[in-house]
């Protein structure tokens, strides 16, 4: 798969979002969408040239019509627009801790070792704390985020998520997350 560039990931978040659409640089959602500093650096040619990589990527189908193009995003495009997603999701602290701890649970089969590991990883990244090997905690809401790891990862059916109000050793826990 080619690269796809900033605006080729606009255009298919806007598809996205949108459903099958209408693109056209005469498409005042479209342009609103894309914000006034994409609009300027962008012709009819580079548009034309980043619907045309969508295709060929297999992202996007495409039909041209008249004045702009009738986009309607694939299986494909949907799963990379989820996978770029991914690689910004962070989980936002309030200002406040609710003193729930959310627990997440999991027992991901060897045959999706792969995937299991990615799943870690980004627990990790995005702040959790490994209390076990396949049991990990964090202070604040993030069910939802949870959710979409769950189905990015196709591991939904292997994952248990829980919001507890108390947990043993909880002193280290606070102290590990800063809470007081």
């Amino acid at each position: 798969m080619r690269k796809t560039g900033e605006l080729g990931r606009k255009i298919l978040e806007y598809a996205v979002l949108a459903g099958a659409t209408y693109i056209s640089l005469s498409n005042p959602k479209f342009i609103s969408y894309l914000g006034k500093d994409l609009v300027k650096r962008i012709k009819k040619y580079n548009l034309e040239r980043s619907l045309k990589s969508l295709k060929e990527n297999k992202l996007i189908n495409l039909s041209e019509i008249q004045d702009g193009y009738m986009v309607k995003v694939t299986k494909n495009g949907k799963s990379y627009v989820r996978k770029f997603d991914l690689d910004n999701l962070s989980i936002l602290k309030p200002v406040g801790w609710d003193k729930k701890w959310r627990l997440v649970i999991f027992d991901i089969p060897e045959d999706k070792k792969k995937e299991r590991d990615f799943f870690a990883k980004k627990l990790k990244e995005i702040g959790f704390c490994a209390i076990q090997d396949s049991v990990f905690i964090f202070p604040y809401d993030c069910e939802k985020e949870i959710d979409f790891l769950k189905e990015v990862y196709e591991v939904g059916k292997y994952v248990q998520f829980g919001i507890l109000t108390s947990i043993s050793n909880q002193d280290i826990l606070v102290k590990h997350f800063d809470l007081l």
